[in-house]
C-alpha cells in the first residue's frame, strides 16, 4: 500500500477514536449523579478523596470482623444436618447427594401411586363403616345427622329405663326368682329352681308309674263295662292324653305348678 494511503488510513482511525471518545464524555454521568448513586463517596477535592478511602477501608475492615465473628459462631457440620439443613453424608460430592434425594422422591411417589390403586372403592368404604352417608352428601349434613340419631337412641334407652319394672314386680311375675335385697344369690336360687323342678319331675313319672290299669279301674268299678265300647279305643285315648300333656317347665312358666313345689306338697 502507498505510504499516502497509509497516512490517511491512520488519520482516519484517530478520527474515529477522537469522536468516539468525545461521545462517550458528553455522555457520562455528571460528578453529582455519581455521588447520589454511590459510585463516589466522601466530599470532592484531594482531602475528601482521601477521607472517602480511609472510610472505606474502615467500612471493609469492620465488614471482615463481622465476617470472621459470624463464622465463628456458625453451628457445626453435624448440627446442620441435624436440623435437616444438609442433607447425606458430607464425604459425598453433592451432585451424588442431589441424585440420591431425586431416587428416594421417586420410590416414594410410585409407593404413593400404587397405594392409591389399590385404595377401596367409596362404596366399599361405606360398606364396611368407615364412611357413612351418601356421595354428593355434605360432611356437615352427615355429622348432624348423626348426632341426631344418637340423640333419639339417648332418649329411647332412657325412656326405656324409666318405664322398666320394678324388681318387686319382676319377682312377683316370676321373671325374678329371689325378692330384691335378698342374701341369696341369683345361681343360688337358679340351682334350688332346677332341683324343685327335678323333684317334680320324679313325683310325676312315680305317680305315672304307679296308676292303675284300666282293668284295675273296671274290677272297683270305677270304670263301668257298658260305658266302654272298646278297651283298646280307651287305652289310646289315655295314651294320647298323657303324651300331649304339658311339661313339667310349660306348668311351672305358666303358673299351673308353683315355683316352691316339693315331693311334701
Amino acid at each position: 500500500m502507498a505510504p499516502r494511503m497509509v497516512d490517511a488510513s491512520e488519520r482516519l482511525q484517530r478520527e474515529l477514536r477522537r469522536n468516539t471518545l468525545s461521545q462517550s464524555l458528553a455522555g457520562r454521568p455528571s460528578i453529582d449523579a455519581l455521588l447520589d448513586s454511590g459510585i463516589i463517596r466522601g466530599e470532592l477535592g484531594p482531602r475528601g478523596v482521601k477521607t472517602a478511602v480511609a472510610s472505606e477501608r474502615l467500612q471493609n475492615a469492620l465488614r471482615r470482623d463481622s465476617l470472621d465473628e459470624q463464622l465463628a459462631s456458625r453451628p457445626a457440620l453435624e448440627d446442620l444436618i441435624d436440623a435437616g439443613i444438609l442433607r447425606g453424608d458430607p464425604n459425598l460430592a453433592p451432585h451424588l447427594i442431589a441424585a440420591s434425594e431425586r431416587l428416594q422422591r421417586e420410590f416414594r411417589r410410585n409407593s404413593l401411586d400404587q397405594s392409591l390403586s389399590s385404595r377401596p372403592a367409596y362404596g366399599t368404604l361405606i360398606e364396611a363403616g368407615i364412611l357413612k352417608g351418601q356421595p354428593g352428601v355434605a360432611a356437615g349434613l352427615l355429622e348432624a345427622s348423626e348426632r341426631l340419631q344418637r340423640q333419639f337412641l339417648r332418649d329411647s334407652v332412657a325412656f326405656g329405663l324409666s318405664t322398666r319394672p320394678t324388681p318387686d314386680d319382676l319377682y312377683e311375675a316370676g321373671i325374678m326368682k329371689v325378692p330384691a335385697g335378698s342374701n341369696v344369690s341369683a345361681s343360688i336360687a337358679y340351682s334350688q329352681e332346677q332341683l324343685q323342678r327335678r323333684l317334680l319331675s320324679d313325683d310325676l313319672d312315680h305317680c305315672l308309674a304307679k296308676r292303675p290299669s284300666i282293668d284295675d279301674l273296671k274290677s272297683v268299678g270305677i270304670l263301668k263295662r257298658d260305658q266302654l265300647t272298646n278297651d283298646d279305643y280307651l287305652r289310646d285315648q289315655l295314651s294320647e292324653r298323657i303324651s300331649n300333656r304339658p311339661s313339667l317347665d310349660q306348668m311351672l312358666s305358666t303358673g299351673y305348678i308353683l315355683g316352691d313345689y316339693s315331693m311334701d306338697d
